[in-house]
């Protein structure tokens, strides 16, 4: 019986200390007199650049208390900028955009550079362009293709064709200086 009268003891303490002691009195006092000051929220820029040279950028307002310990919780992203109220930070995405993925189409800019389109070449809406090519060199059935556009919908097959039709690309001879002569 002194155990279940020992319990009861301790809770009773306990209640009272929680609501309507001494205690909690002193701390309500002391809470009214303590003024705080919340952060602002820090606007961080997140930007994400891809392979096909499509950067998107995302927006949000976040309360930070460390940047540090933000970094650490995204260690793939980097500082561009960091001032009292914003933070830039960017990262490199060794893929295709999504854009470039759901709607990327090679084609030809100019007649004789190519280009990544954001959809058909006609209407000429422009991801990317890589670099002139011989169109002289090519078969027919290839330049038509090109005309059309071929869609890249991966990274590897994006990686693939650039790489096919990089031998078609038209070298300058660089212009020599004065005294090479």
């Amino acid at each position: 019986m002194s155990t279940f009268f020992s319990k009861m003891m301790i809770a009773s303490i306990v209640l009272l200390g929680l609501y309507g002691g001494p205690s909690h009195q002193g701390a309500y006092a002391l809470d009214e007199s303590i003024k705080v000051q919340a952060a602002k929220p820090t606007e961080i820029h997140l930007i994400t650049q891809y392979i096909d040279g499509v950067s998107i950028q995302q927006i949000e307002k976040k309360h930070i208390i460390s940047v540090n310990d933000y970094l650490n919780q995204h260690p793939k992203w980097k500082v561009l900028e960091n001032n009292n109220s914003t933070l830039i930070l960017k990262r490199t995405v060794k893929d295709l955009s999504p854009v470039s993925k759901s709607v990327g189409v090679l084609g030809l800019k100019d007649g004789n550079t190519l280009t990544l389109f954001k959809g058909d070449p006609k209407a000429n809406q422009i991801i990317q362009t890589f670099f002139q090519i011989d169109v002289d060199a090519l078969q027919v059935n290839l330049i038509k293709q090109l005309k059309n556009g071929i869609p890249v919908s991966d990274k590897q097959h994006y990686t693939k064709m650039i790489h096919s039709f990089s031998r078609y690309a038209l070298h300058y001879t660089p212009i020599k200086n004065r005294g090479d002569r």
